[in-house]
């Protein structure tokens, strides 16, 4: 299908005018032509439906009439006075005059209808039946027990039972329970050979249709086969499903090995099923004429239509092929010249459209690239009013501050929303920033770096209520974040600046106030008035840098002993420096967010992950230097140690198992303990150290066994001589290999492999299998 599609494209536009309009002028014909084809062959198969049902509504009309006719006589016979009082007095010698008055009234009633039947009078409480057919007879005779055991005592109606219901039961019976003194006293039973009906049936003139009837229980009470009356439906039979349907249903199905078109309803008031049946090939034949008549006419329009459709082909191309030779001569004279025209204009409009595109796309991207470079003051003056002049950015204003808004926690903020949801709250955080300061200034918002909103604020004066001013708008911007989202941000404004190009001075100096974070707390907003104090902090923050760098390395070595000590010393020098807690508190925070750095270098996860639970939070909730002292001592530290140690326990199994991996893998390979080492990192007497943990035996002993255990091997199920062996193995000669072996094993090479093949198999040594058992 592909394929034809590309040799529909590599045609030429002529070509293909062609083609569409002999296509749309033929398509609709051609489908004309298959839609009357299949409407003519439709309305043969509905004309025949349509006649099936009218057969089928006819028989069930005359099947209802004879049925009815058979209802009344017999609720004749069973309201008859001479017949209840037969079913009262029983048959018998002292009954003589009854029973005869009895056989008179039947024969009467049995001369008065249009189908035949016979009667059968049970007697249950005389345990008698009485039959036109075969006379007197006990009521366990035949089926008539049967009959008598299904007989609802509650029910008085009247019940259709179908032939062979029962055994030896050929014709149709219709019964009725008749009630006098007690519950039964007496049952009427019409028998009808349901033949007859047939054969009144065929009278009906209805060709080759043939006619079933199933009851409610899925037999066949009509039939033109006599051996199949009686018979159920089995449900593997292609009529099952059309007496399983409650609608009117019709289709095709096969039956005998000829197929017919069957339609089928089910009676609404007996249950039973009507089936008219007329053989396929009847239809087919006329339906086939239909078809013929219609296609040989549909073959004179296509042929008409077509030469119609070419010529229109001709007289509409002509004008295309001028207008093309005007537009582009040379392109003209080709063979496709409509497809090159159509080209060229096609590229042309989607290139514009896509540049277009791309410089709305990129216009907010270019204009925070521009930010940025003013910030990080990358650009002259000259030049970055001529970028703004291209971008169409205008700063309108005679100050300028500049700030910084940066997420406190910003591990704890990566771990808990994934990148989508960051971006979304970064950008939601970046316009509540916007809007609030837009209350009373002109401000420009960029994201230099996750977590961090860079803001420039334009005003048309400067004092010292401004700078006020705009401190509290920080403030208020913390306040909003806290309510708005589940995090906390610090500010950090610098003074105002006159001129653009000392934005990027600004900038530099807010990222200065923002360090002080660690000293100050959270949640903080820092001004210029807040580091005035800095002949104070300043110290702090030299001696803090230089206690961090030695906890930090001692960590990364695993010696927590000696980073908890370290720790003390730093902490016992903190109050002289730092006028309250609050202060260290910021520092020990700062301490945390650097090992939770040092964390997610080396392992990849955050210092929560580590731990298990939140430390920033358990240090939140100390509330003095005593309580956050003791917490570090009694909690972190311990659970830090606990860590490592489990780390390190779990890093010299892995270690070993990867060095047991390597020897059973390379044992025909020259290695030694320090390659190894260098391969895992460690050094060699870690290694000698790990392994011999894990195995019981050093590494040198262990080699040398497994290479004997394949020694053994190769001497017992291959032909490999003793030179080879020691060859594969990495012996320098046979000698060496030969005085390692009978070291090993007790005795040489060579008798090891001919006592072993002269015991029929069996080990030499019952050590030296165990031996080799707890090398694999």
């Amino acid at each position: 299908m592909f394929g034809k599609l590309r040799f529909f494209r590599s045609m030429s536009y002529q070509t293909k005018l062609l083609t569409v309009t002999l296509f749309l002028s033929l398509f609709p014909v051609l489908l004309l032509g298959y839609a009357s084809s299949y409407l003519s062959v439709r309305s043969v198969q509905e004309e025949v439906d349509n006649n099936h049902r009218i057969i089928l509504e006819q028989i069930e009309y005359q099947l209802n009439a004879f049925l009815s006719d058979l209802k009344v006589s017999t609720l004749q016979i069973s309201e008859d006075l001479i017949v209840r009082d037969s079913f009262l007095a029983g048959i018998s010698h002292s009954a003589f005059r009854p029973t005869m008055s009895m056989i008179d009234t039947l024969k009467k009633y049995r001369s008065v209808t249009r189908i035949p039947f016979g009667v059968t009078l049970l007697y249950p409480n005389h345990r008698q039946a009485y039959s036109t057919q075969t006379g007197l007879s006990g009521i366990d005779a035949r089926y008539y027990s049967s009959i008598m055991k299904v007989i609802d005592p509650g029910y008085m109606g009247i019940t259709i039972i179908s032939p062979y219901t029962y055994e030896n039961q050929k014709d149709l019976l219709i019964l009725k329970p008749v009630s006098i003194e007690n519950a039964i006293d007496g049952v009427v039973v019409l028998h009808v050979d349901i033949t007859k009906f047939y054969e009144y049936l065929r009278r009906i003139d209805i060709g080759s249709t043939v006619v079933l009837v199933v009851d409610g229980q899925g037999r066949i009470v009509l039939s033109p086969h006599a051996e199949e009356i009686g018979a159920r439906l089995s449900s593997t039979s292609s009529l099952y499903a059309y007496w399983t349907s409650p609608e009117a249903t019709s289709g095709i199905s096969e039956l005998r090995g000829e197929k017919y078109s069957v339609t089928s309803f089910k009676s609404d008031q007996n249950a039973w099923t009507y089936v008219a049946m007329t053989p396929s090939r009847e239809l087919n034949a006329k339906a086939w004429k239909m078809e013929r008549l219609t296609w040989t006419m549909v073959a004179v329009i296509v042929a008409v239509w077509g030469c119609i459709a070419f010529v229109g082909y001709l007289r509409m191309y002509s004008p295309i092929r001028r207008i093309s030779m005007k537009l582009t001569p040379v392109a003209g004279t080709k063979k496709d010249s409509v497809r090159i025209i159509d080209s060229y204009v096609s590229d042309m409009l989607e290139t514009n459209q896509r540049l277009s595109g791309q410089l709305l796309e990129q216009l907010p991207l270019m204009q925070e690239s521009v930010i940025l470079q003013l910030l990080h003051d990358n650009l002259s003056e000259s030049e970055l009013l001529e970028r703004m002049k291209q971008l169409d950015m205008a700063f309108q204003g005679e100050w300028f501050f500049t700030g910084i808004v940066e997420i406190d926690s910003l591990h704890e903020f990566m771990q808990m929303y994934k990148q989508k949801d960051r971006t979304s709250m970064l950008n939601e955080l970046q316009a509540m920033l916007r809007g609030v300061f837009e209350a009373n200034y002109t401000c420009i918002t960029v994201n230099p770096q996750p977590g961090r909103i860079a803001f420039i604020v334009l005003t048309g004066r400067t004092d010292a209520a401004t700078e006020e001013e705009i401190g509290a708008i920080g403030s208020e911007i913390r306040r909003k974040t806290r309510e708005q989202f589940k995090f906390t941000v610090t500010a950090a404004i610098a003074p105002p600046v006159r001129y653009l190009h000392e934005i990027g001075r600004s900038y530099q100096l807010a990222q200065e106030y923002l360090g002080f974070r660690h000293l100050l707390g959270s949640d903080v907003t820092i001004t210029r008035k807040d580091v005035v104090q800095s002949d104070r902090i300043q110290p702090a923050d030299r001696i803090t840098a230089k206690w961090y760098k030695r906890i930090l390395t001692s960590m990364s070595e695993g010696d927590i002993a000696l980073a908890e000590k370290q720790f003390n010393q730093m902490f016992a020098a903190l109050p002289g420096h730092l006028p309250d807690f609050r202060m260290i508190k910021g520092i020990l925070t700062y301490f945390l967010e650097e090992i939770d750095q040092l964390v997610c270098d080396v392992q990849g996860l955050t210092l929560q992950d580590l731990l298990g639970w939140n430390p920033y939070t358990e240090l939140y909730q100390q509330n003095s230097l005593g309580s956050a002292h003791k917490w570090f001592a009694n909690r972190f530290f311990p659970s830090i140690k606990q860590h490592i140690d489990r780390m390190t326990k779990d890093k010299s199994r892995r270690i070993a198992d990867e060095t047991l991996k390597y020897i059973h893998e390379h044992y025909d390979q020259d290695f030694s303990l320090q390659q190894l080492a260098g391969e895992f990192g460690v050094s060699s007497s870690q290694l000698s150290r790990f392994f011999k943990q894990a195995m019981n035996v050093n590494f040198v002993d262990y080699v040398v066994h497994y290479r004997i255990s394949k020694a053994k091997e190769w001497l017992v199920y291959t032909e490999m001589s003793i030179k080879e062996i020691s060859d594969k193995l990495r012996y320098t000669t046979s000698q060496n290999f030969t005085r390692v072996f009978k070291q090993i094993t007790g005795v040489p090479p060579g008798k090891y492999r001919n006592d072993y093949r002269l015991h029929g198999g069996q080990p030499v040594k019952q050590e030296e299998e165990e031996e080799d058992k707890d090398l694999q």
